[in-house]
């Protein structure tokens, strides 16, 4: 499956849109909004941002912003793996952390 970079990425992800997602998942500074946290992750995770894509894959897998989707999960994870993120399947066992609370 071939994924495009969505369309409203206004930063790079290692800049802005990475550190935006972790704010709206934990609350740091910002009043916790997962559906925000999914939005941001997703804008770092379409442009390679391994731990985006690691978060990214969690909250599909947990239901965390999106509706649970276990084959967005696993696309997500590989995508991950493949770039080097040590054992996404541990977060899958729920043996790693993220930044979800």
């Amino acid at each position: 499956m071939t994924r495009k970079v969505s369309a409203d990425c206004v930063a790079p992800p290692t800049a802005l849109t990475h550190p935006r997602s972790y704010h709206y998942a934990t609350g740091d500074g910002v009043p916790v909004d997962e559906k925000e946290a999914v939005r941001w992750f997703r804008l770092a995770a379409d442009q390679r941002d391994v731990f985006a894509q690691y978060n990214l894959a969690f909250a599909y897998a947990n239901g965390r912003g999106v509706p649970t989707d276990q084959s967005e999960a696993v696309h997500w994870y590989q995508l991950a793996a493949e770039q080097g993120m040590p054992n996404p399947a541990a977060t899958w066992a729920g043996s790693t952390r993220t930044v979800w609370a």
